[in-house]
């Protein structure tokens, strides 16, 4: 169990570092600017995605407890940034009828289920109760968008570096 914990935790960081390059690639000529309002709002929804994200990956409670008030204070700036992104993949899976079905939600909910040792009609009660239902299929869509991009992705092999703690 821990081997293959730390196997999706692995493959969560490295998917969020291809992630990060090629969204820099393609929104480097999104030059447009945001509401401030828009960008306010979308703080706490970039917070909890990223939370749902590491909840996926299998992190524990205490860990993404942790890592949240860093999130937290990065994420004004962060957020002007996947703000553009959302936008650029959303463009992207229009496009490329990218749907998300309800059999993909439903995976999504087995595998965090899976992942906490959780029943997964509570983890599903949860998700809809604290209103971040919708935060996962944004995910996913994206997510698939991302995935169609990779497809045609040349990947370059280099050395793990780990992450440098911040002082906060």
């Amino acid at each position: 169990r821990i081997r293959s914990m730390l196997h999706r935790q692995v493959t969560f960081e490295q998917r969020q570092s291809t992630r990060k390059q090629v969204l820099e690639k393609i929104t480097e000529s999104a030059s447009w600017d945001l509401p401030e309002e828009l960008v306010r709002k979308q703080v706490e929804n970039a917070l909890r995605r990223e939370i749902l994200e590491m909840q996926q990956a299998g992190y524990t409670t205490q860990q993404i407890r942790a890592r949240e008030n860093e999130l937290r204070q990065k994420s004004i700036s962060t957020t002007r940034q996947a703000l553009k992104e959302h936008f650029v993949l959303d463009k992207i899976a229009t496009k490329e009828n990218i749907e998300v079905s309800p059999v993909d939600i439903e995976s999504e909910i087995q595998m965090m289920a899976l992942q906490r040792g959780e029943n997964p009609r509570r983890v599903r009660a949860r998700l809809q109760k604290s209103g971040v239902i919708e935060n996962l299929e944004a995910q996913v869509r994206e997510r698939k968008a991302v995935d169609f991009i990779l497809k045609s992705a040349v990947y370059e092999d280099v050395p793990y570096e780990p992450k440098k703690e911040d002082d906060v």
